[in-house]
């Protein structure tokens, strides 16, 4: 400092927080004593406050490890839930104490690289990729959240064409069956003709309402007419009422099938967008957009000597591939064209499908070679299939599956449907054990 200055500096340490190591607690007294004594009034708190290195993750997960609720109050906790944080308490620090832990990503239910931690002990729920070494980590996670990052970008405009497809179709789908509903009652109007034909020489003209016996019920029922009418006219508008109604129940029924084919078919389609891994993926999606004619397609004229660029196909395009501890190749499919290609065309009538039940999602070819497929190959292919779909994230999805030979697909249904008539089902949890990905 210059001379005469009056500026000083003064070094004051930071104040050590009141914490200790996890690895010196070595008893259930010890650690519920050393809880009780830390700030805080939550559970989640508490640990945060006493132990080194416990981060709000790291605290939470403890706390649903030991499936105790993180934001209650610390005076709620009983013996046994005490007793249960504490067991997986130790799990965690003899793996510390061990070094035998490694490193993993947090990824959501559609395979987005969320976050990472540096212990395998508590995994209380969701997806992981465990990873050697934290280095070869952070390599793949930088790099693979940047890329996820640019794919959502780009697929923005996608998904926001396609929640507003999915909301017109929603409210279509609910007219059409309030519409269907409004007709559930036009036999009543059929009856009435009937009954007013057969007592119209007995009825009075002119008359507001009538009794009359009905011969379906044998009972007496009682008419409301249109007095400015005769009898025989009452009837007759009775009766084109119900041939009104009938004529609209046809056509309602009709169009509800196409809805619901529409709507399946658009939410197949935004599930392949928030599971898209590759720029390609995206091109197809649009692709099948515009074939399908939510999307307009360009108008620009393709220059002379030059052709028309060709749609992608599924051997441009890769499945996902993987083959089992027992031999058996698995394939997957990236979007609807994929979907179709592989069930109806790649798929051997020996060959099994598999796909989650009333759900969208892939679906699942399993090549079988001619080979008996096994109980275990039988659960690995239902659990792949119900990991690649809306249901990953379930602990439970309900998949179908039956031979490739009873898929059919019917004229002018959308890409990727198919319907079959002789089929298992299968309740199982979402994952890829026993099955090893195969890179393309």
């Amino acid at each position: 400092l210059a001379k005469g200055s009056k500026t000083s500096c003064n070094n004051v340490p930071a104040t050590a927080q009141k914490k200790v190591s996890p690895q010196t607690i070595g008893s259930f007294s010890d650690f519920t004593a050393l809880l009780q004594a830390a700030d805080g009034h939550s559970l989640q708190e508490k640990i945060m406050h006493s132990l080194t290195g416990f981060s709000p993750l790291l605290a939470d997960w403890l706390c649903r490890s030991g499936e105790c609720d993180g934001n209650a109050l610390f005076t709620s906790l009983t013996p046994d839930k005490a007793a249960k944080l504490y067991q997986s308490f130790q799990a965690l620090t003899e793996e510390m104490a061990a070094h035998s832990g490694k490193p993993y990503v947090i990824l959501s239910a559609d395979g987005q690289y969320q976050d990472f931690h540096t212990t395998l002990a508590l995994r209380p729920a969701g997806y992981f990729l465990p990873f050697d070494s934290l280095s070869d980590l952070l390599d793949v996670f930088f790099v693979t959240k940047a890329k996820q990052s640019r794919m959502h970008q780009r697929s923005a405009d996608l998904r926001k064409l396609l929640q507003n497809l999915l909301e017109r179709c929603a409210k279509k789908l609910d007219l059409q069956e309030q519409q269907l509903k409004d007709t559930q009652n036009m036999d009543k109007f059929q009856l009435k003709g009937e009954l007013l034909m057969a007592y119209q020489y007995q009825l009075p003209e002119k008359a507001d309402k009538v009794t009359v016996f009905n011969y379906h019920t044998n009972q007496e029922q009682e008419l409301i007419l249109d007095p400015t009418k005769t009898i025989q006219e009452n009837a007759k508008s009775s009766f084109e009422k119900y041939n009104k109604k009938k004529r609209t129940q046809a056509a309602v029924s009709e169009q509800l099938t196409k809805t619901r084919q529409e709507l399946a078919h658009l939410e197949s389609i935004a599930y392949t967008v928030e599971s898209a891994e590759r720029f390609e993926d995206l091109q197809a999606i649009r692709q099948e957009l515009q074939d399908a004619g939510y999307v307009k397609k360009s108008s620009g004229k393709i220059a002379a000597g030059k052709k028309a660029p060709k749609k992608a196909k599924i051997t441009s395009f890769p499945p996902h591939h993987y083959l089992s501890d027992e031999g058996f190749h698995f394939y997957v499919g990236r979007n609807n064209e994929q979907n179709e290609e592989l069930s109806l065309r790649f798929a051997g009538n020996n060959d099994w499908w598999f796909h989650a039940k009333g759900i969208p999602g892939s679906h699942v070819i399993v090549k079988t070679a001619g080979k008996e497929l096994s109980d275990a190959g039988f659960e690995q292919a239902a659990a792949l299939a119900a990991y690649y779909s809306k249901g990953r994230e379930s602990s439970k999805v309900e998949v179908d599956y039956t031979k490739a030979k009873e898929l059919n697909k019917p004229n002018g249904s959308p890409l990727g449907y198919v319907i079959y008539h002789q089929n298992y089902s299968m309740v199982i949890a979402p994952g890829t054990a026993g099955l090893t990905k195969i890179e393309n």
